[in-house]
């Protein structure tokens, strides 16, 4: 009981710690995975910490100082290492498929991305709570201005442990003036290999908000060091559509690519699939 309490008190002083909380020091036997701003991942224990800073020792016996504004999210390992899987981070895991999870790229980050061939989409880290992105269409055989357009903002207010929570918007503008736009707010909880996000959209067009709001539930499932099964799935309240999704993404250390399968439902009648095709490359 001493030992899970005393893991128990330096995990809660550490969250303390990152959201300015006032805290002590103290030490434990347990393993963190530190995550940087900038994808960085260092497993350590927590030796002391400061009001600014953690002080820890690897694995490998280096003593480290790291500055708390450095730190995006700390994971309890196993204190015994041989039994904890440590994963490749995802590059990617700033999305699901197409709808956005709550995590947010981080500042001075630019990443590429292209959906089912034809929509590419660039993204920039302005803060690490701040995303703007933005593409037009490559559809082939259409003009310029037939193209559509589009251009979102993602912001991240509460990062905490392993949850955090953001607004999303994004504008379409396509040929006939029919300019689109979503709002969402989305939570994602992240643990391990496991990974939980939800979110509640409307939409508006031509200062019409539609009054069904969408519910996305999503899900992501670490399969090896390189790969993870996604579901996302759209449901539209009070509308007799709904929208599901399963796959796979592959990745390295800059590099994402989804294959996955959408199966639209209308009046409870399953309308076939659609291939799903994305990638994406962090530079």
């Amino acid at each position: 009981m001493c030992n899970i309490a005393s893991k128990f008190e330096l995990l809660v002083l550490i969250v303390a710690s990152l959201t300015s909380v006032p805290f002590a020091q103290t030490d434990s036997s347990a393993y963190f995975r530190f995550t940087l701003i900038d994808d960085t991942e260092i497993i350590a224990k927590v030796d002391s910490l400061t009001p600014d800073a953690f002080k820890i020792i690897t694995a490998s016996g280096m003593n480290l100082v790291i500055k708390k504004s450095q730190v995006k999210l700390i994971e309890e390992l196993d204190s015994d290492l041989s039994r904890q899987k440590i994963f490749q981070t995802d590059p990617n895991d700033y999305r699901l498929f197409l709808s956005p999870t709550a995590r947010s790229l981080p500042a001075g980050n630019v990443q590429f991305v292209v959906y089912e061939i034809f929509f590419p989409v660039v993204s920039v880290g302005i803060t690490d709570y701040l995303m703007l992105s933005g593409g037009m269409s490559l559809i082939p055989g259409a003009e310029i201005d037939e193209q559509v357009r589009y251009l979102s903002a993602k912001v991240t207010p509460l990062k905490i442990s392993n949850f955090q929570f953001s607004f999303n918007s994004t504008y379409f503008s396509s040929w006939d003036n029919n300019d689109f736009t979503t709002a969402f707010a989305t939570a994602t909880f992240f643990s391990g290999k496991f990974a939980f996000t939800t979110g509640l959209g409307f939409g508006y067009s031509q200062k019409d908000i539609f009054k069904s709001p969408v519910i996305i539930l999503g899900a992501e499932i670490r399969m090896t060091d390189n790969s993870k099964i996604i579901t996302e799935n759209w449901l539209w309240d009070d509308e007799d559509l709904s929208i599901f999704s399963f796959g796979v993404r592959f990745f390295n250390q800059k590099i994402a690519g989804d294959l996955g399968f959408l199966f639209p439902r209308y009046n409870s009648n399953s309308s076939g699939f659609i291939p799903w095709l994305g990638f994406s490359y962090t530079f």
